[in-house]
């Protein structure tokens, strides 16, 4: 069995200090130590941890001190890919422990199960989007732009985010991110919100800025959505 001790072990001996620095930069928003452990080595162990289901109950009903503990935490809960109701319960009860938005886009990314349970998904997010914490509605943003940008979900994103007009840095540039993306796979359908000047502000020219940023968007397009920036 691999006990929490092992795993602490394992992070702290594979830690590396310039990419901790490199990394708590990156990371202003998050109260946690942070070791310096590259994420492909923290993912490899939640799989490890997963297969043991003593290891995993016994590391997921433990309190963490440290970041890479806390993204780990969320990776081993995304390593069920069948019983989505565990998946959800669990989520509910790490949501509190995300304080950064790496946290947060690291443990979405990875929940595949949500491409096999859309309705789910969609229900979390709606429950997620009700609240007033920062995280809660990030990941409910970076749910529907990793899993629901398809012709069929389109209004629905529209009718769930626009009304997002929290102020929050972390929020607004989850919603520009998402609709940087949507322009870039539903180009028509997006364009149309960005001309109409649907978004708040600074969400709008985030979301210009990151679409002209994209290689996947022809010149020509990024020329006119130059020229929607609010000044």
């Amino acid at each position: 069995m691999i006990t929490n001790e092992e795993i602490r072990n394992f992070l702290v001996k594979n830690s590396e200090e310039k990419y901790r620095d490199f990394n708590k930069k990156l990371m202003p928003d998050t109260t946690y130590e942070v070791l310096g452990v590259r994420t492909p080595v923290v993912k490899k162990l939640a799989a490890e941890i997963a297969k043991n289901k003593d290891a995993s109950a016994a590391f997921l009903s433990s309190e963490h001190r440290f970041y890479e503990e806390w993204l780990l935490h969320g990776l081993v809960i995304a390593e069920e890919k069948e019983n989505v109701s565990d998946v959800l319960t669990n989520l509910r009860l790490f949501m509190p422990r995300i304080n950064t938005w790496a946290i947060c886009d690291g443990v979405v990314a990875a929940l595949k199960i949500f491409k096999k349970h859309k309705t789910e998904a969609m229900e979390f997010v709606k429950e997620l989007l009700t609240s007033e914490k920062t995280y809660y509605v990030r990941f409910a943003v970076v749910v529907l732009l990793d899993y629901f940008i398809e012709k069929d979900y389109l209004k629905e994103i529209v009718a769930l985010t626009l009304p997002i007009k929290s102020g929050e840095y972390y929020i607004d540039m989850a919603v520009a991110w998402l609709y940087s993306i949507m322009l870039v796979k539903e180009y028509d359908y997006t364009v149309k919100i960005i001309e109409e000047k649907r978004l708040p502000v600074f969400t709008h020219n985030k979301a210009i800025q990151k679409a002209i940023e994209s290689f996947c968007i022809p010149n020509d397009k990024k020329q006119y959505l130059k020229t929607l920036k609010i000044k």
